[in-house]
């Protein structure tokens, strides 16, 4: 997806520990997936450092690793060579064979009558027929993450994903 990476110097090694994640905060549901990852694979959590996510690849060193999640991620990822890039997405299914829900649009049942379902629909019809005029805008580099990374209806194998990742959490304490 590259939207969700956990990056090291290029001369470090994916499968080796680190002392110090420093985190984008964009996303705490991306926080507790690489906590979640890297406690699986390593038995703990390093230190965690938020920090504004311009900030992150600079910090990064021999002894540390960042997180970064959507644009910053994406941008690191495509123009940076001075790194060894983790796909979370990729890492979590290699882990579980489920795809990631990185977001959702949800509400609670009882405002059901204030957002229908057919306003989510709307929307969704509205951004995805702006998609040229989007990528015009932004960019060519988006048009494969936003046609191809990206899906739009919640299948089965996505919510059985997200049954498994909160269990996983609590498993791991970390939720």
């Amino acid at each position: 997806m590259k939207s969700l990476v956990y990056f090291l110097k290029k001369s470090d090694y994916l499968d080796q520990p680190v002392k110090r994640l420093y985190l984008d905060q964009g996303s705490r549901t991306t926080v507790a997936l690489l906590k979640l990852l890297y406690k699986r694979k390593f038995g703990e959590i390093p230190e965690c450092i938020s920090k504004p996510p311009n900030e992150i690849p600079d910090l990064v060193d021999s002894t540390s690793a960042g997180l970064l999640i959507g644009d910053s991620a994406l941008h690191t990822f495509d123009s940076s060579n001075g790194f060894q890039f983790q796909d979370l997405v990729s890492w979590w299914h290699q882990e579980t064979k489920l795809p990631f829900v990185a977001a959702l649009w949800a509400y609670p049942k009882e405002k059901q009558h204030l957002f229908p379902n057919q306003f989510f629909n709307d929307a969704l019809r509205i951004g995805l027929s702006k998609l040229e005029e989007i990528l015009a805008k932004n960019g060519e580099q988006y048009r494969n993450y936003l046609t191809k990374s990206l899906h739009y209806w919640l299948t089965d194998d996505d919510r059985q994903a997200l049954e498994t990742f909160s269990t996983l959490l609590q498993e791991q304490n970390l939720l």
